[in-house]
């Protein structure tokens, strides 16, 4: 009977896994086709900057196959974000890239506000993506389908910390969820594993960031 329990153990965790990793994979695809979609466009209608838009386009496009890639292989533990070395990088710009992909969203309306665009932080660059990439689809599916949606992302710093705040216009978070909201399997959407949050929690934590609601 121990054996049996411990097998089962086993395959639910990796089943757990299965869906934390599909879920992080997801997050990207449908603003990376959108992209493609925008970049075809263009190239039909001959812009006249496509030189440097395929460019731009090409630069955010990388990162977010590179995050995909990063999460395809180092993805290892049940509710755990992969771990990756963590180095100097300008989060202004992983925010920026990310406002950029997500732009192209229909019935979204995404800005980005800072007091500087040089914010230098020490962290893994991918997991930052991914906790912004998290909070925008978290809004997104959120949102009641007769509204258009409105994420303000805005950036403040003091001479020891970044504040990042992303503020929607969606119904906002049901009282009785409020203790579990980062905790795996928590939702207030109607499709979803309710992971996102208790993916970005466990990021920020272990930047040793703070992370809440309002």
């Amino acid at each position: 009977s121990a054996e049996k329990l411990a097998a089962s153990e086993r395959e639910n965790t990796w089943r757990e896994m299965a869906r934390q990793i599909a879920h992080e994979i997801k997050n990207p695809l449908t603003p990376m086709k959108l992209s493609v979609q925008y970049l075809v466009k263009a190239w039909d209608n001959r812009r006249d900057d496509f030189d440097k838009f395929i460019r731009k386009v090409s630069n955010t496009l990388i990162e977010q196959i590179d995050q995909l890639s990063f999460i395809a292989s180092e993805f290892s533990s049940l509710a755990k974000t992969p771990h990756g070395e963590k180095s100097r990088i300008n989060i202004y710009e992983r925010l920026q890239n990310t406002v950029n992909l997500w732009s192209k969203t229909e019935n979204l309306t995404i800005s980005l506000i800072t007091d500087s665009e040089h914010i230098y932080i020490l962290a893994n660059g991918d997991q930052m993506t991914s906790i912004f990439n998290n909070l925008i689809k978290n809004a997104l599916q959120a949102m009641p389908t007769e509204r258009t949606a409105q994420i303000d992302i805005r950036v403040t710093t003091n001479a020891d910390n970044v504040q990042i705040t992303v503020t929607d216009n969606g119904n906002g978070i049901p009282p009785e969820i409020h203790e579990k909201i980062f905790k795996p399997n928590s939702t207030t959407k109607s499709t979803g594993m309710g992971l996102g949050l208790a993916i970005v929690n466990n990021i920020v934590l272990e930047h040793n960031g703070e992370i809440s609601f309002t």
